[in-house]
């Protein structure tokens, strides 16, 4: 259920150390792959499913180097309309499946699709309004470039080219900060049941607050993680030798190479969450935990008078 209430957000709360964070990624991403497993089977097959088919319709999208653009089309309706339920049903639910687990709780993945599906509505509106404020600029900067090249169909190409490259920067500058600036919103949608609008402010208030220091961290995690990946991928490699070299076996090879680096995608997939949620827990604690630390507070205060010989009540009793 959706709230405006304020978000549970300190400005001076730190984010965890660099080498925390890396291990409590690594903790929270391996202990949720038991619980997940027929969604990171599923999630594998798809992928390998997506990569066949587009590795075997790769060749009749451009026959004789003239490109087919309805195949092109029919290409990305299939990966829309089958990335679609798996955001809902497999990849965003890892979200509250690995705060539990952050927590100390011990919830199936089925409980965490169905916390996706309560809050569905303002997760979906949420996205949307953060895609409009990602692509809307980028479209209002690329609409000004028609209006300024197309009443001059004689101007010079490299002038044509120049105008592009000056545009090109902005809008991924812009992208790159929409992105980072919206990065928690669907945390605070899906974990805090804020509403679309409220969870884009709390993100905002969020990153601005630590900008530096949630991109260092990203950036570590992905040179980390692209470094593991790298290893990992060499069997791929032996297999895509073997496919270039075998002369009759070279279907077996390339499916083989595809279900690893399918299978790779799949298993990694806990990490990039985990990514996010370890610092955005960092800053904003659960309202269960929040709620714990003021019960034992308050009942720290109470020892603490009953030390001091006086009572909790004001009847004295002789």
């Amino acid at each position: 259920m959706a709230t405006d209430a304020p978000a549970a957000y300190a400005p001076s709360r730190p984010l965890p150390p660099v080498g925390a964070y890396l291990r409590t990624v690594f903790d929270v991403g391996m202990r949720s792959i038991p619980t997940a497993l027929p969604a990171l089977v599923l999630l594998w097959f798809y992928h390998f499913g997506m990569a066949l088919y587009l590795e075997l319709a790769g060749a009749g999208t451009s026959p004789l180097g003239y490109p087919d653009s309805r195949a092109h089309l029919v290409q990305l309706f299939m990966k829309i309309s089958a990335y679609l339920p798996l955001l809902v049903l497999v990849y965003t639910p890892f979200l509250p499946l690995q705060d539990w687990l952050l927590r100390g709780e011990r919830r199936s993945f089925l409980s965490a699709i169905r916390h996706v599906l309560e809050r569905v509505l303002p997760f979906v509106l949420s996205a949307l309004l953060q895609m409009a404020i990602i692509l809307v600029p980028v479209f209002v900067m690329f609409g000004i470039l028609l209006l300024v090249v197309t009443p001059f169909p004689d101007l010079p190409r490299e002038l044509v080219a120049l105008l592009a490259v000056v545009t090109v920067g902005p809008a991924l500058l812009w992208v790159f900060l929409a992105g980072m600036f919206l990065v928690f919103a669907v945390p605070a949608v899906v974990l805090d049941g804020h509403s679309p609008g409220r969870s884009i402010r709390v993100s905002i208030r969020l990153v601005a607050g630590h900008f530096w220091g949630i991109f260092g961290r990203f950036i570590i995690f992905f040179l980390a993680l692209f470094a593991a990946v790298m290893i990992a991928s060499i069997p791929a490699a032996l297999l895509s030798v073997g496919a270039a070299s075998a002369s009759g076996a070279e279907a077996v090879f390339r499916i083989a190479g595809l279900l690893w680096t399918s299978l790779l995608t799949a298993m990694t997939f806990p990490f990039w969450v985990a990514a996010l949620l370890v610092p955005y827990r960092a800053l904003v604690p659960a309202a269960e935990t929040t709620a714990a630390a003021a019960l034992a507070g308050v009942l720290a205060d109470e020892q603490q008078v009953l030390r001091g010989g006086e009572h909790p009540t004001p009847f004295i009793f002789e």
